[in-house]
């Protein structure tokens, strides 16, 4: 994938996956809630306005973890690896690229000790992009 093809599109990674995509796989599916508290702590970071930013980006957590804790078993596990990951994009999107990268180590060390070992590789790649930018 090109940076230009990456600019593009923000939510994608290298190697063609999107975050929208393996989030959904994953089992965390970004409510119209959350979308519209990840837009509006993008559009607080844009307009430097860090309060806003932190308040909106704390109840997108909060409400995404309540979603995460519905679940139990095995989809408890892939939803809290999502959430790891749509955490990150959030970071990522509010100007926080290390917490973007420690996001991705979470997700990536949760997969591992519980055995999505090909989700590791995926992740893994992100954070070798990540550390590129």
């Amino acid at each position: 994938m090109s940076p230009e093809e990456s600019q593009e599109n923000p939510n994608r990674m290298r190697g063609g996956i999107e975050f929208d995509a393996m989030l959904e796989e994953l089992g965390f599916v970004e409510t119209d809630e959350l979308r519209v508290l990840r837009l509006a702590a993008q559009d607080a970071f844009l307009l430097g306005d860090i309060e806003l930013m932190a308040d909106t980006s704390d109840t997108y957590y909060s409400l995404g973890q309540k979603i995460v804790d519905l679940r139990s078993g095995q989809d408890y596990e892939l939803a809290q690896i999502g959430f790891c990951i749509a955490s990150g994009r959030l970071h990522r999107d509010t100007g926080k690229l290390q917490a973007y990268i420690d996001d991705l180590e979470d997700a990536s060390m949760y997969a591992r000790n519980r055995g999505y070992d090909d989700l590791v590789v995926v992740l893994e790649e992100a954070m070798l992009q990540a550390d590129v930018i």
